[in-house]
């Protein structure tokens, strides 16, 4: 080995301490050289020995590997099921050897959630600097109902009053108030009440009645005011006093800064501003704060479909990943957006300075993303009460009408077109060697001997091609697939006599006898000589799954009226689930060979899939 070299065990070469010393300096920047470089020494002790070690030409390669184990099928894998456990108590020895970046992120997480908690007590009553929000609504409640408005604003003020003292009531606050206004706040407190998205407690404003209040109090304070003129009635009672004006203006300034600032879009009451009013979507007492991943799905879904798979996580991630979004905190930015940073070095690890002497594989950086997805998701749940609960997937909530995929059968249209063709191939075959009055004389067998009565083999060869074909046709068009009568090289009065074959087959679906037949059977495929063991397909039975349909593109559409007359009509394209039946199989080695009755037999007495592979394994 050559002096002053190190092995790279991943790529099998030598490199040299100089050249190691090339590579930190254009990974850093900085103007390194190999007598500037002060030595990193690490000495360790053993017995009566100390061992001295030079870290500086040390890199460390970091990964975790896959959890794997064998699938049912040579050659194939699936992913090993980890045991979870519910917290870090039930981890055996988590506390041992080492610490993780997720005990540290628990430790951080429980800290911020009673940091917050105390806070908020703490706001709601207020002290010599910062307002308490209880004492500022009783006073804006105050100015408000000595307020002189003209005739035409009496009822703006008294939604107002009513809006003020509904957020006082759900903090638990009674003031005298005209029965009529109170009954105004009533109806809007049920209202907030019922819809639990938004007034449910949820993370740390569960653990007492006081903060169970202040998170409904301050969620309804979030609503927004669409009404103009309730709007002007409330700016000119908090102008009318300035102490008020600038209390409120404190209060507005901390959740800035406690959580992070409030969406463009989103205007407050403590500008008149004409110009900035404008531009405004919402109006609010006290608005939401803004977060990375909020804005996020507002750009990319704020009046569109979300797709069924889409993930914000995954998405934020890749714009993050790709520079489209910094977490890089700026001038405005508050307590969340600071902690969301000091996450970033799980999506970027490599670009962190300890990236001069770490190496990350694939499956850590995996974990590492787990992990800010984890922690983010901690973290947002800390400032839940204050950040936005974005809206996404549809524009201006106006009546609109729903579309559905709405298919009837399993968009499976080859595999109908081609059992048709199989039918007529088979049809042709038996023309061939038997006459039409040999087969119209012969009817088909049932399990036990049987016939079936009142048809035979010719009519109903025809009636199973017709049937094909109609599923094919119906399929097609359920799909939007436009077919020519010449692609089944049948008529169009046989292809409108296929679609009625399988119409009324669909309807009576459940009067046919052949689909109460028993499916479970095994056959053997091959022999293994060498283990002297046969190997088998078998049924075991049906099984029951969802089938999501959605809608990837949507189709272009007109609405008319009743009158027949086209009409401008909000749409909104809906996804759908179906179920479908499907036979469970397996492909297993066995010793024996059951017929039908046997091997139903075994089912009945075992039941579970697992025991019945595990009977045929072991069977002699």
């Amino acid at each position: 080995m050559m002096s002053g070299s190190i092995f790279n065990k991943r790529t099998g070469v030598y490199i040299s301490g100089i050249w190691v010393m090339c590579m930190l300096f254009f990974r850093t920047g900085n103007c390194l050289n190999e007598t500037a470089v002060k030595p990193v020494i690490r000495k360790i002790k053993s017995d009566s020995f100390t061992v001295k070690l030079d870290l500086s030409p040390q890199i460390l390669f970091l990964d975790v590997p896959q959890d794997r184990e064998s699938g049912d099928m040579p050659g194939k894998q699936k992913v090993k099921e980890a045991t979870l456990y519910p917290d870090l108590k039930s981890v055996p020895d988590y506390y041992k050897e080492f610490v993780s970046a997720s005990l540290v992120a628990q430790k951080v997480k429980n800290f911020d959630d009673g940091l917050m908690a105390s806070v908020e007590l703490l706001v709601q009553k207020g002290n010599s600097r910062l307002p308490g929000k209880e004492g500022m609504l009783k006073d804006l409640l105050k100015v408000m109902n000595e307020l002189p408005v003209k005739k035409e604003d009496a009822a703006a003020k008294a939604k107002c009053q009513a809006f003020i003292y509904a957020a006082l009531a759900l903090n638990g606050v009674s003031m005298d108030l005209d029965a009529k206004i109170k009954k105004i706040a009533q109806d809007s407190m049920s209202v907030f009440l019922k819809n639990e998205r938004l007034s449910k407690p949820v993370g740390i404003y569960t653990w007492n009645d006081t903060l169970q209040r202040i998170f409904q109090q301050d969620r309804f304070l979030q609503k927004s005011i669409p009404d103009a003129n309730v709007r002007r009635v409330l700016g000119a009672a908090l102008a009318k006093d300035n102490a008020l004006l600038s209390a409120y203006g404190l209060l507005l300034a901390f959740y800035e800064q406690m959580n992070n600032p409030f969406p463009p879009e989103y205007c407050d009451f403590r500008s008149t501003d004409q110009a900035q009013a404008m531009k405004c979507a919402a109006f609010c007492l006290v608005p939401p704060s803004m977060a990375q991943e909020t804005e996020l799905i507002k750009r990319l879904y704020g009046n569109k479909p979300v797709p069924e798979k889409f993930s914000l996580a995954d998405a934020l991630i890749k714009e993050i990943a790709g520079g489209a979004v910094s977490l890089k905190p700026t001038e405005r930015s508050g307590w969340y957006d600071y902690k969301v940073y000091a996450l970033e070095p799980f999506l970027l690890p490599e670009k962190m300075i300890e990236a001069q002497k770490l190496r990350y594989g694939s499956e850590y950086k995996n974990e590492l993303i787990r992990l800010f997805k984890g922690i983010l998701a901690l973290t947002r749940e800390t400032h839940i009460k204050n950040l936005e609960v974005a809206l996404a997937g549809a524009a201006a909530p106006e009546p609109v009408i729903d579309i559905y995929p709405g298919l009837s059968v399993e968009p499976a249209a080859s595999y109908y077109l081609r059992l048709g063709a199989a039918y007529s191939f088979i049809r042709d075959v038996l023309s061939t060697y038997f006459s039409d009055t040999a087969l119209s004389h012969t009817s088909r067998l049932l399990p036990g001997g049987k016939s079936v009565s009142g048809s035979n083999l010719l009519a109903e060869l025809n009636a199973m091609e017709s049937l094909a074909y109609g599923m094919f046709l119906i399929s097609a068009a359920e799909i939007g697939l436009q077919v020519q009568p010449d692609v089944l090289n049948r008529s169009a009065d046989q292809m409108k006599k296929d679609k009625e074959t399988a119409g009324k087959w669909i309807k009576s679906i459940k009067e046919d006898a052949d689909l109460n037949a028993d499916i479970r059977m095994m056959v053997p495929v091959f022999y293994d000589v060498q283990r002297r063991l046969t190997k088998v397909w078998a049924v075991l039975g049906y099984t029951v799954k969802p089938l999501n349909i959605n809608f990837e593109s949507n189709p272009s559409y007109k609405v008319f009226g009743a009158k027949g007359k086209e009409v401008k009509k909000g749409v909104e394209f809906k996804n759908e689930t179906k179920h479908i039946i499907y036979p469970v199989t397996a492909e297993v080695y066995t010793r024996k060979i059951y017929n039908r009755e046997e091997f139903r037999a075994l089912c009945d007495s075992l039941k579970s899939n697992s025991e019945i592979l595990r009977a045929l394994k072991s069977a002699e």
